[in-house]
């Protein structure tokens, strides 16, 4: 089998097992993103930054390692906030564009 093979049958392991618990994760981890590595949490951090410092100072590398974020939110309401800071070019800005994306009644 084939080293990406390999990695991508890994990964489908990782998501199956991260999706089979995931009521557990938002117990333990709720906020936080989740490095899943052969079907256990290796490291967790709320700053994905940080988080790849700690999976790269286990030696693992982070093409074999799975990265989620754990949330008792909706993945709707997630996905707003992420758009709205990853577009804006301020804080501040952000803080309006995810208003105005996420609570329709604000216009």
């Amino acid at each position: 089998m084939s080293e990406t093979l390999a990695l991508f049958e890994e990964h489908e392991h990782n998501g199956e097992w991260f999706k089979k618990n995931y009521q557990y994760l938002v117990e333990k981890y709720d906020g936080m993103f989740v490095a899943v590595h052969k079907q256990e949490i290796v490291a967790f951090d709320e700053d994905p930054g940080k988080l790849r410092e700690k999976i790269l100072a286990k030696g693992l590398s982070p093409m074999t390692v799975m990265v989620e974020y754990v949330s008792k939110k909706p993945l709707e309401f997630i996905l707003c906030l992420f758009a709205a800071f990853w577009t804006a070019p301020s804080a501040r800005a952000a803080v309006k564009a995810f208003i105005v994306a996420c609570i329709p009644s604000y216009n």
